[in-house]
């Protein structure tokens, strides 16, 4: 296999790493788009083409299938992606699960739009084939985006890991950003609901070539120390029991525990994610309060996702050239952006607290700009809290911390979809607001950065005002 460096070069990189990290970062995007589809356009056209029975609870119920599946299957994922081999399956697992629930939840479908039986769609039998393929495609969740940070250290070198991570993440974030203009772009009306569940059964597919194609364990060899380290995996032998497999995974638990930063930095991280998910839930009615058409808020949901996903890769690629070992700078100037922008945003609008003279002018422009900077801003936070989790647990392995986030962030979205029914858009803004401060004044005071796993150049210099003696003690055990 080609290398992009000379064999000479301690940390060669493979030229198959951008291919692997694409249909990765697909599967990853689709699984998050086909999670989103029964709830991407409004409650009517559903029940228009699926029958009444697809009212609220229902489609709340597909939409928690996600948070509830990826819970359950943190274990799993965990346990396959530290095995021998455990990236691959991984991946593979992941890819299959998301096409398996595509061609489930379509075949309904088929079977109405075909004439076959016209009414099908609405059927009981129906109905469980949609739960069956949401569950699958939820279950496929945990196996990427628990595997983010890995992909990024298997395959990628120290000075691009940071920039692959938020790749990888992001990807995920698109796919609900690309939901959002499903009502304008796929399904406009509700006989062509069928485009949004045509489109993720074709993507799904691509991922599925892509890995027939190449899907090694890892590249030929090694791109960084961290990697080495990482595939340096014991050679197959005899038959662990159970018992003893058993006891490793709760060790690496009771090691990622034992880390007070670590657990700190996760609870944060899961608590803006869960709150921003049912904000962003509420967006279409809180801007429906202030006069704005279903229209310009579809627009403005997916302007807020897209300058998220920019601001993440942006982010990434600057940490990895320009503020190495910086992460925690890089999410205390991510929160505070995001705190500023969403406090912005709040105080154009009613809450509780005011009733109705918000404090400062309002109007659909400086809407827009404030929601797009929050967005923008807590970009810039993702990929970081994933690469300073899985370094501040080392030595236990990226699949463990990116999993107990994806964990934790699954927990939290599930509490606040079921909070949607009950919140209101004045309590949520303000809810939202305090939550990003608290989340500020928690990781700039009680995180500890620090940086465990192998580097390519243990003395490089740091950069200034960064201590020598943070450093040494980085590099000792948990």
């Amino acid at each position: 296999m080609e290398a992009d460096a000379s064999a000479a070069e301690p940390y060669p990189l493979c030229r198959w790493r951008w291919f692997v990290l694409f249909y990765f970062s697909i599967s990853n995007m689709n699984q998050c788009l086909a999670w989103f589809s029964f709830s991407s356009t409004d409650e009517k056209t559903m029940a228009i083409y699926f029958g009444p029975d697809m009212d609220k609870s229902t489609l709340d119920l597909l939409l928690n299938w996600g948070p509830i599946i990826g819970c359950v299957c943190f274990p799993i994922q965990t346990w396959i992606s530290g095995r021998s081999d455990g990236l691959r399956k991984a991946i593979w697992i992941g890819i299959a699960l998301g096409f398996f629930g595509n061609v489930v939840r379509c075949i309904p479908i088929v079977v109405s739009e075909s004439g076959i039986d016209g009414s099908f769609a609405t059927t009981t039998a129906a109905y469980w084939m949609y739960h069956i393929g949401q569950i699958a495609i939820a279950a496929s969740g945990p196996l990427f985006m628990g595997s983010v940070t890995k992909v990024a250290c298997v395959w990628f070198g120290e000075s691009e890991r940071t920039t692959a991570t938020a790749i990888a993440t992001t990807a995920n974030g698109v796919g609900t950003t690309v939901g959002f203009l499903n009502p304008q772009w796929l399904a406009p009306s509700a006989s062509t609901v069928p485009n949004i569940f045509w489109f993720s059964l074709a993507i799904s597919a691509l991922p599925l070539v892509c890995a027939l194609v190449y899907l090694p364990a890892g590249p030929p060899h090694p791109p960084s120390a961290a990697a080495a380290d990482s595939l340096d995996t014991q050679p197959a032998q005899e038959e662990e029991s159970q018992d003893d497999e058993q006891l490793g995974w709760f060790q690496k638990i009771s090691l990622a525990g034992s880390n007070h930063s670590f657990v700190l930095l996760i609870i944060a991280a899961a608590v803006m994610s869960g709150v921003t998910a049912g904000w962003q839930g509420l967006l279409q009615s809180i801007l429906g309060s202030v006069g704005v058409a279903n229209t310009d808020a579809s627009w403005i949901g997916f302007a807020n996702g897209l300058a998220g996903n920019i601001a993440a890769v942006v982010s990434g690629w600057i940490m990895d050239r320009c503020l190495k070992r910086r992460l925690k700078l890089g999410i205390i100037f991510g929160l505070a952006g995001c705190a500023l922008a969403t406090a912005w945003f709040t105080l154009q609008l009613p809450c509780f607290i005011y009733d109705d003279a918000a404090p400062l002018p309002e109007s659909q422009a400086t809407l827009v700009v404030s929601l797009t900077l929050a967005g923008f801003f807590q970009g810039v936070t993702s990929p970081l809290f994933y690469e300073l989790a899985a370094e501040l647990i080392y030595p236990v392995k990226e699949e463990m911390s990116a999993g107990i986030l994806v964990l934790l962030l699954n927990a939290a979205a599930a509490v606040l979809i079921f909070l949607n029914s009950v919140l209101t858009a004045g309590y949520m803004n303000f809810f939202m607001t305090a939550t990003i401060a608290g989340v500020l004044v928690l990781v700039v005071v009680f995180v500890k950065e620090e940086y465990r796993r192998p580097q390519d150049n243990p003395h490089e210099p740091l950069l200034s005002g960064y201590s020598q003696e943070v450093e040494h003690k980085s590099m000792g055990p948990v």
